[in-house]
């Protein structure tokens, strides 16, 4: 039985792993795209109308 509740907790563990690491790359990934477009959106926006 003990055996058992271990391995619960382990997958427990895992799958909290798992989705924190998700989570991380997701942001990571978010934050990426928004950097990438601020700079379109500035030039064809920002600079555009100004010229």
């Amino acid at each position: 039985i003990q055996y058992r509740i271990d391995l619960a907790e382990k997958v427990k563990q895992l799958k909290q792993h798992v989705t924190e690491h998700t989570l991380f790359h997701l942001i990571y990934k978010i934050q990426e795209y928004i950097i990438a477009n601020i700079g379109y959106f500035t030039i064809n926006f920002v600079f555009k109308p100004l010229l």
